[in-house]
């Protein structure tokens, strides 16, 4: 059974949209009816910049449906060349030269920030070993060159939800980012 709740999900790029999409379809969310994709435009600057310009707003948006319970904001960026714990700081910052309080403990703000990028988690989930120290440009070329990379993008989605309850059988260790991106997505779904 599909769960109700609304999230706005505030994406870098569309392949981190469709990762996310797909976590949430699988998670039994009803992404059709109750999720609003607000995605970086491709091609038009970087996208981390358009997530942390845009996260005062979707943040302010949220807290003034406090009132209704079933509402939530994902915030999914990759983290590149920074830490996970460096990527959440900038967010954080942006609330706070924006006039804005930071994110409370229990606000239903999940942080997805993949490290080094989306396609290392692809590669993860799709039976790599999810190095976190290479450089992040290595995963993109191989999901880029692979003729099915968004069949790849949407598989990998939809093994998130059994990665993050531990049924995911692999020989690699999880790497650390997605475990904490399995306690973020907890906040708002």
């Amino acid at each position: 059974m599909k769960r109700s709740v609304r999230l706005t999900v505030l994406c870098e790029d569309a392949m981190l949209a469709n990762f996310v999409r797909n976590w949430l379809g699988s998670a039994g969310v009803d992404v059709g009816r109750d999720v609003q994709f607000v995605v970086g435009p491709t091609g038009r600057g970087c996208g981390s910049k358009f997530v942390a310009d845009n996260y005062p707003e979707e943040m302010r948006r949220l807290r003034a449906r406090s009132h209704d319970q079933n509402v939530g904001l994902v915030a999914a960026v990759d983290a590149d060349n920074l830490t996970v714990a460096k990527r959440a700081a900038i967010l954080a910052a942006t609330l706070k030269d924006a006039g804005r309080a930071r994110r409370g403990p229990r606000e239903p703000v999940a942080h997805v920030i993949p490290k080094p990028n989306v396609d290392g988690w692809m590669a993860f989930l799709s039976g790599g070993d999810g190095d976190e120290t290479v450089d992040g440009s290595d995963y993109k070329r191989l999901t880029q060159r692979h003729p099915d990379a968004a069949k790849r993008c949407r598989d990998a989605g939809r093994a998130m939800p059994r990665c993050c309850r531990g049924q995911f059988q692999t020989e690699h260790t999880v790497p650390p980012s997605i475990r904490t991106a399995c306690r973020e997505f907890r906040r708002a779904v």
